[in-house]
């Protein structure tokens, strides 16, 4: 997302600064004005910033377990008698079944605060003090990665896929960095610069993404696209 954001602004001989925050705080500091805008926000929950109409991508909440313990998802009963981490203020379905599963089972649910929550929940995974951990599918690949544990744990998809956006600071220049977002996505698209972007990291355009999708769903099978919040923890700077 953040290289999508810099190639279309960088066009428009605007710079884009990445910081890394806390999710929280990276909306908060959008509302504020004291960044741009936060990463991940869903249509259904802008929190009140400003979104254009292109997304940005999807979020797919998967479930991350143990190698040799892997769960077969078959929606939230999968998860009865589970000792759950997340991430305090993530959303991984925009307030449907699964959000709804850790509100009424609040007691197995470990919920991590801190900068480096994925990471303590990772450790807490593998020390077998919690089961499973909920995270979007790109963010638990980049880290697992990163700690060198990828032979060690197991992801699983939901089948919930969200489209996301940046969150723009209210006001007339949020609205004008929507509108930049928009045509400049149409342009990375039409150019091919998108998918040599998107191929660096084994991603696809999520114009593609959308037809699978709605293959399935015209096939009758299941497929959910509502929502998490959890694809990114910070904010460009613009």
């Amino acid at each position: 997302m953040v290289d999508v954001a810099r190639a279309l602004y960088e066009k428009q001989n605007i710079k884009v600064k990445y910081i890394n925050l806390p999710w929280r705080r990276a909306l908060e500091f959008s509302l504020q004005g004291v960044v741009d805008g936060a990463l991940a926000v869903t249509r259904q929950q802008t929190h009140g910033t400003v979104i254009g109409e292109q997304m940005l991508g999807y979020d797919e909440t998967v479930i991350i377990t143990r190698r040799l313990e892997p769960l077969d998802y078959q929606g939230t009963d999968s998860l009865k008698g589970k000792r759950i981490g997340v991430i305090t203020h993530y959303t991984y379905d925009n307030g449907g079944e699964i959000d709804q599963f850790l509100a009424e089972h609040s007691d197995n649910v470990e919920v991590l605060y801190h900068e480096a929550a994925l990471e303590s929940l990772l450790l807490m995974l593998l020390s077998r003090r919690i089961d499973v951990i909920l995270e979007n599918r790109y963010v638990a690949q980049h880290k697992v990665k990163a700690l060198d544990i990828a032979e060690q744990i197991s992801l699983s998809s939901t089948g919930v896929y969200t489209p996301v956006y940046i969150g723009f600071t209210p006001g007339p220049e949020g609205e004008r960095h929507a509108r930049m977002m928009d045509e400049g996505i149409k342009a990375l698209r039409a150019g091919g610069e998108l998918q040599r972007i998107l191929m660096r990291y084994g991603m696809e355009d999520w114009e593609v993404t959308s037809e699978k999708l709605q293959g399935l769903d015209n096939s009758g099978q299941s497929v959910a696209q509502s929502s998490g919040d959890n694809d990114s923890t910070g904010a460009p700077k613009i």
